[in-house]
């Protein structure tokens, strides 16, 4: 959850907290973030919201080991549907739950991570499914260039020199195809 930084403009505090008000307002109770959002300021921003508007009264740090037996028992008491992990590793879920899928990445197809969290009855949660905003109805960006000099997508190869312009060709025909199928691309 990208609301502090990734894809150009950066929401100020007061902005993020309306976004994060109305996504409870509409019954979001699911937010992926990361240290990798702007340094740590997304997670930053989460925190105070949390407390702020007492949405959950701790964050929890607990090791991998304590926290899944007592997840696992909490879901077979029927107080949650599921258990999430994100980035895990290969052994404890190869890595099933936060990769990359979308029609640019879509190797986890051959790969096991989708028979395997399918096999455990483990959701899988794709990141950017939009392929970074290239998959998108209106992709505004029309070189390397155009991208806002704090947008991460700049040291991303596949938005650099000609790959930018060789993957727009393939959006184009995606979206061709989207067409032809009646469809939209979001």
């Amino acid at each position: 959850m990208g609301i502090s930084s990734g894809l150009g403009a950066n929401l100020s505090l007061e902005e993020a907290e309306l976004v994060l008000l109305k996504a409870i307002e509409l019954g979001c109770t699911f937010w992926d973030t990361a240290v990798v959002y702007q340094a740590g300021v997304n997670e930053k921003l989460l925190e105070d919201f949390i407390r702020k508007h007492n949405v959950r009264d701790r964050v929890f740090n607990t090791p991998l080991e304590e926290s899944i037996p007592a997840l696992d028992e909490i879901r077979k008491q029927g107080k949650t549907k599921y258990i999430g992990l994100s980035k895990c590793s290969a052994n404890t879920l190869r890595k099933a739950n936060s990769t990359e899928y979308s029609a640019f990445k879509k190797l986890h197809e051959s790969d096991v991570l989708i028979a395997t969290a399918r096999e455990h009855g483990i959701a899988y949660v794709a990141y950017s499914p939009p392929g970074y905003g290239w998959l998108v109805d209106d992709f505004p960006h029309k070189s390397p260039d155009d991208f806002a000099p704090d947008d991460f997508r700049r040291t991303v190869p596949k938005f650099q020199g000609d790959n930018l312009y060789k993957n727009k060709a393939i959006v184009e025909e995606i979206k061709r195809l989207a067409v032809r199928k009646g469809c939209t691309l979001t």
